[in-house]
């Protein structure tokens, strides 16, 4: 008979030790944490303190934002879409007319006179346009002005299209609230003024387009009603021959087809008169920039918090691995090969060293 035995089993043996290592990893954890704990601390609260020092030696800023409402006429996108071409904008394929403004607000042809102009502003205590305000100086005025124009495009200007809405919100940050709410104000008056004059400069060249053929087709209109009064007075009888009725019909319909073009030419000539004297903005402002009472940047809360976290992380970080190190006699040895190995292949390093020992050692006993 085979004698029974109250061994366990080997899996919960199995289960009983994971648990105690993942106990004993938990505690080891904690006393790692803990040995280390005034390097944490030192290294955590250097960086902090660091921090602090980086966001109060920025500059503070303060964004000022105006609300632009696109026009909701329907035959304004391909007005849009024209304006938008006179401005250097392609707009490739089919896009939304509003999905136009943000590329037009920062194009060279609204931005040029925003940049020229001239503002109050704390810093100097005279008028100064924003080449003189930020100090740029460059080998040409042309490259003065690209560099303000680039600043302005993809640091000082941001500018959001909510497609609920359809408004559209341009901000503008700079050092200074009053010269941020000039900026957006300044932009929004040059968009409503470019809109404008381009919407005019187009009307004006169809105007003078339709004249020129209203013209044209006006005296062709004449040549055909003289030819067909002519023939009608030369021949009083024509019922009879159907080579003059036919003759007849021709120089009528060419009336008729010259009358039709310049009926619709003339409606064209109207309208396009009517939208040249236009000056309804495309555009309307619903509300123009205010001076804000807040700066908007930096985020000096957040970019400390951030940096007290990446400080502890790093430095407890530092502390896992260093103990890692110095605890396992494996790792010891491997970075003892590596420390080895390094020794001899910079050896010249340390035989340079013992010579210059020596020779220091022969002078001081001479």
């Amino acid at each position: 008979m085979s004698k029974k035995t109250n061994d366990p089993d080997p899996r919960e043996l199995n289960q009983f030790n994971i648990d105690d290592d993942d106990e004993i990893n938990f505690i080891e954890i904690l006393e790692t944490i803990w040995s280390g704990r005034w390097l944490i601390v030192a290294v955590t609260g250097l960086v902090s303190i660091l921090s602090v020092f980086y966001v109060l030696s920025l500059t503070p800023t303060y964004t000022a934002s105006v609300t632009i409402l696109p026009d909701s006429d329907p035959s304004g996108r391909g007005r849009l879409a024209g304006l938008a071409a006179m401005a250097g904008v392609d707009i490739g394929g089919e896009v939304s007319d509003v999905q136009l403004y943000p590329d037009i607000i920062k194009s060279e042809s609204v931005l040029r006179d925003v940049i020229y102009k001239k503002y109050d502003t704390g810093k100097f205590d005279r008028p100064v346009n924003l080449i003189e305000y930020w100090e740029i100086e460059e080998e040409t005025p042309a490259k003065e002005f690209e560099s303000v124009f680039k600043r302005l495009r993809e640091n000082v200007i941001s500018v959001n299209v909510s497609r609920d809405t359809r408004l559209i919100t341009l901000s503008v940050e700079t050092e200074e609230p009053e010269l941020s709410s000039d900026i957006a104000n300044s932009i929004a008056d040059q968009l409503d003024a470019y809109m404008i004059t381009k919407r005019r400069t187009r009307a004006t060249e169809q105007r003078d387009w339709v004249e020129r053929r209203l013209k044209e087709v006006e005296s062709d209109l004449e040549a055909a009603e003289e030819a067909l009064r002519d023939f009608r007075e030369r021949n009083v009888r024509i019922a009879d021959s159907p080579r003059l009725l036919l003759e007849q019909q021709r120089l009528m319909r060419e009336v008729e087809v010259n009358n039709a073009v310049f009926v619709e030419l003339k409606k064209q000539y109207e309208s396009v008169r009517i939208q040249e004297i236009r000056d309804m903005p495309v555009v309307q402002v619903l509300d123009y920039a205010r001076v804000p009472v807040e700066r908007s940047g930096p985020q000096r809360k957040r970019t400390v918090i951030l940096w007290f976290f990446l400080g502890a992380a790093l430095s407890v970080g530092f502390v896992f691995v260093r103990n890692f190190v110095n605890n396992s006699e494996e790792n010891k040895s491997f970075f003892q090969r590596i420390t080895t190995d390094v020794k001899k292949d910079f050896g010249f390093l340390s035989k340079n060293n013992n010579v210059r020992e020596a020779d220091e050692v022969v002078d001081s006993k001479k």
